[in-house]
């Protein structure tokens, strides 16, 4: 086997500190080994860590930093530095606009490497706005465009975002985010009663769940709030918190009866095959990993018309669309699908085969080693 393509990928933050960033890292890596890459991540170091970890097929570097914001990223920038120049990397992969990209654009001008940027997030608090609110925000998106290679878009609305600022279609490369198929998958009718009986769950009440992280973006308080009304016309209906974060707490103070939180899972599979919806109330998103995934286990979805939800969910057909910020909307969607189980099931078949068509994590890691590939012949 020839020797492999070496890729850093600068993120702010790694396990055990999880968003949807890391989870694609961590879940893609296995299969990019069988392409021949190998990744090595680096991050900053918190206390309690170690400073070189392998896990999940790559290597993690954690590069300390303080925790004054201000001082925070220059150094970050300049501490990784000696780490990028000893591991000699193929490529660099920064995550996200802010000071992995930085550090990105530092090493290229050392390393003389191409630098792939995956943008994280469109919209409100999205990359693109966060940079511009920034002082020399203008400046810094001009050095952007005459550095990076390629930017790696996850949504539509992203790509509008970069096409605004004047990055040309050359290089913003579309790519998805994946999910293991292998992994998240639907279950009979039979396999879910059981799977309810084995997680301590009711067999016959309807369950709806939500997982992701407790924080305010995701608007899970409003889920919450009108869960009462929902109860009102199905008394025996349950919903499920999975995940942790900043709102966790008062979250649990506002939950009424038949709200169960369950904390953060190492394996949310068989509560996603188990339940009858997924709902994701979020005010902004990237491209949700947490929908992929209940779209892949067969979980019909209710989910917020923002970032590139509506680009997996085609209201009525693959799931049902409302308008973020919305309460009555959302009490509204849950309503019309407790309403009818066979709509549920259809809806749930036809988002199954949107993840098989397009967003395989398999399919993924194929499109990040030929982008690889193409990086590496403009060297």
């Amino acid at each position: 086997m020839s020797k492999p393509i070496r890729v850093a990928k600068i993120i702010q933050t790694y396990y055990p500190l999880v968003g949807g960033a890391q989870q694609q890292i961590a879940n893609v890596t296995p299969y990019l080994a069988e392409h021949n890459v190998e990744v090595h991540v680096i991050t900053r170091h918190f206390a309690g860590l170690a400073k070189t970890e392998h896990r999940d097929s790559l290597t993690v570097h954690r590069v300390l930093a303080p925790s004054r914001i201000k001082l925070a990223s220059p150094i970050f920038t300049i501490a990784s530095q000696p780490i990028l120049k000893k591991l000699q990397p193929d490529i660099i992969h920064a995550y996200g606009l802010f000071s992995p990209l930085t550090t990105a654009i530092a090493a290229k001008k050392l390393l003389r490497v191409p630098l792939a940027v995956k943008i994280l997030r469109g919209g409100m608090q999205g990359d693109v706005e966060g940079v511009q609110q920034k002082a020399f925000g203008k400046i810094r998106l001009h050095r952007f465009k005459h550095q990076v290679d390629a930017f790696v878009v996850i949504s539509q609305e992203i790509d509008r975002e970069l096409a605004d600022i004047e990055i040309s279609s050359e290089r913003r490369v579309f790519m998805p985010n994946g999910v293991d198929t292998n992994v998240f998958y639907p279950v009979s009718e039979g396999e879910k009663r059981q799977k309810r009986q084995e997680l301590d769950l009711p067999i016959d009440a309807p369950i709806a769940i939500f997982t992701g992280r407790l924080d305010v973006e995701k608007r899970v308080n409003h889920l919450i709030n009108i869960w009462g009304d929902v109860r009102q016309q199905y008394p025996n209906a349950h919903l499920l918190i999975a995940g942790h974060g900043t709102e966790e707490q008062s979250l649990k103070q506002i939950a009424g009866e038949q709200v169960v939180f369950l904390g953060r899972l190492d394996n949310v599979v068989p509560y996603l095959q188990a339940a009858d919806i997924f709902a994701l109330p979020s005010v902004t998103e990237g491209l949700s990993n947490s929908l992929l995934e209940a779209m892949a286990a067969g979980t019909t979805c209710l989910a917020t018309a923002v970032g590139g939800t509506p680009e997996l969910i085609k209201d009525g057909v693959t799931g049902v669309l409302v308008e973020p910020d919305n309460p009555n909307a959302l009490h509204k969607g849950l309503l019309r699908l407790l309403a009818d189980a066979n709509t549920r099931k259809a809806m749930a078949e036809a988002a199954h085969q949107v993840i098989l068509k397009d967003y395989q994590l398999q399919t993924t890691a194929k499109r990040l080693r030929n982008l690889y590939n193409q990086l590496l012949q403009t060297v």
